[in-house]
């Protein structure tokens, strides 16, 4: 239900904007993505511990992205990422957790964007930011919440051929990562900041392969 509505947020946005523009004298613009993201390296999703870093493979990811160009071809921006997974695994014999997991993103963004060819835009940005991982998990009756903000990084590449005045449409490539040392746990009305070592510490390494739809201003 939550992705559907932010599908269709995303789309009542977007088409909000479109109007007659040419792409010489249009500094702002406005890109909706969505997509999957995957794991891969040495991530680590699972509050439980290194054990179960397997477990999240992938899951939807959404961006919103603004961005205002400086001269021809230099652009400075904002990014917004919602990445949400769902998973079951056992933790112990005959014992399974079910655990939701969201990471949200934001930071500000710099890179370039210029047009290739009559119809086609390409866009390279990189930035640094804050992400947020939250947790939620039910085990042995008992519903446990992880969460913790920490520095996050990422960089973009996307391709987006013109459809219709301001309107261009393509798809991106995003690869994100972070880690955090520790988690604020809470569980049976209780508040406590776990220490993970280097094993069992959070860390994400993500790409991202998305479709977007961009909205020159």
């Amino acid at each position: 239900m939550r992705k559907n509505s932010l599908t269709f947020f995303l789309f009542l946005l977007c088409t909000a904007f479109i109007r007659a523009q040419t792409y010489s004298d249009s500094k702002f613009s406005i890109s909706i993505d969505l997509g999957a993201g995957s794991f891969f390296g040495h991530s680590n999703l699972s509050s439980y511990g290194v054990d179960y870093r397997g477990e999240y493979k992938n899951g939807f990811s959404g961006n919103i992205k603004a961005s205002y160009l400086l001269d021809k071809k230099f652009q400075v921006g904002l990014k917004f990422n919602l990445f949400s997974a769902s998973e079951n695994y056992d933790l112990a014999k005959e014992t399974q957790a079910a655990d939701d997991l969201d990471l949200i993103y934001i930071a500000p963004q710099i890179g370039y964007r210029k047009l290739i060819a009559p119809n086609w835009c390409f866009d390279c940005m990189v930035g640094v930011g804050y992400m947020h991982y939250q947790s939620k998990s039910l085990y042995n009756e008992m519903e446990r919440e992880c969460n913790k903000g920490f520095l996050g990084a990422n960089a973009d590449l996307g391709l987006n051929r013109h459809l219709y005045r301001n309107l261009y449409m393509g798809a991106s490539v995003s690869v994100m990562g972070g880690h955090t040392s520790s988690l604020k746990e809470k569980m049976k009305g209780k508040e406590e900041t776990l220490k993970l070592d280097k094993w069992n510490r959070i860390k994400v390494l993500r790409a991202d392969l998305m479709l977007s739809i961009k909205v020159l201003l």
